[in-house]
C-alpha cells in the first residue's frame, strides 16, 4: 500500500498558486505515476504531482500539472469538472464513507460526501466557501475548446478546514501519526487525449476512482 507523509505547519497561509512560493520548497511530492487504462503504445505526455501540509486549521494540497492540452468548460460549483482538466483528492477520514474533492484547472470544484459512486451527497455551498483555491490560471475563467498547456503546466492550490471532515464524516482532528486512506487521481475526460492517472493502483477494467478499496494512506507527522 502506497503512502505519504503529510509535514506540519505551525502557520496557516492563503493559497496562491505561486509556482516559487517558499511554503511549498521543501516538501516532497507524491506522484500520479500510473495511466492503468491507456494503451501501452500511447505516449505518455502527462505529468502530476501533489504536495500536502497540514495545521491545526487547515489542510493543503498543490498540484503541479504538465500537460499537452487544457480545457475547462465548468465555472460553477458541483459541475461535471472532471470533462475538464482535472485534478482529484479522494479521502476517507474513518470507514464511513470518503470525499471526493474535484477541481479543474481553473478552479470549479466537484465535492462530495460519499459511501460509494451511487450513495452520498453534496457537501453543502456555505462550507465549500471555507475551501480556498488559487490557480495559476485565469480562476473562473471558462476554457471552451482545446488550448495548448503552458509549457511550465499549471498550478492548482486550496485549503480546506479540517473542521469540513469532522462535519461530514465525524472524525476527530488529525493528531501526529493520524492515518488517513486517500488517492489522488488526474483526469480530463473531454480533452482530445484523455487521461486517467493515479497514484495508488487501481485494479479495474474501466476508469474507476470512486474505489476506496484501493487507496493508499496518508499519515500526519
Amino acid at each position: 500500500m502506497k503512502n505519504y507523509r503529510i509535514a506540519h505547519i505551525e502557520k496557516d497561509f492563503i493559497p496562491s498558486a505561486d509556482f516559487n512560493a517558499p511554503v511549498w520548497k521543501n516538501i516532497k511530492p507524491l506522484i500520479i505515476d500510473i495511466w492503468p487504462w491507456h494503451k501501452p503504445e500511447e505516449p505518455q505526455v502527462h505529468y502530476a504531482e501533489v504536495k500536502l501540509l497540514y495545521s491545526r486549521i487547515n489542510i493543503y494540497l498543490r498540484y503541479l500539472v504538465k500537460e499537452k492540452y487544457i480545457l475547462a468548460r465548468t465555472i460553477v460549483p458541483q459541475g461535471k469538472v472532471h470533462l475538464d482538466s482535472c485534478v482529484e483528492f479522494f479521502v476517507s477520514p474513518n470507514s464511513n464513507g470518503y470525499f471526493n474533492f474535484e477541481f479543474n484547472c481553473i478552479g470549479s470544484i466537484h465535492l462530495g460526501y460519499r459511501q460509494d459512486r451511487n450513495t452520498g451527497k453534496f457537501v453543502d455551498i456555505e462550507d465549500i466557501k471555507g475551501i480556498k483555491i488559487a490557480t495559476s490560471l485565469q480562476k473562473g475563467k471558462a476554457i471552451e475548446e482545446a488550448i495548448a498547456s503552458p509549457e511550465e503546466g499549471y498550478i492548482v492550490e486550496y485549503s480546506v478546514p479540517l473542521k469540513l471532515f469532522a462535519k461530514y464524516s465525524e472524525c476527530g482532528i488529525p493528531e501526529k501519526e493520524t492515518i488517513w486512506k486517500a488517492n489522488f487521481y488526474k483526469c480530463g475526460d473531454n480533452l482530445p487525449n484523455p487521461s486517467w492517472g493515479v497514484w495508488s493502483n487501481v485494479i479495474t477494467q474501466t476508469p474507476d476512482f470512486h474505489r476506496p478499496e484501493f487507496f493508499g494512506e496518508i499519515i500526519f507527522d
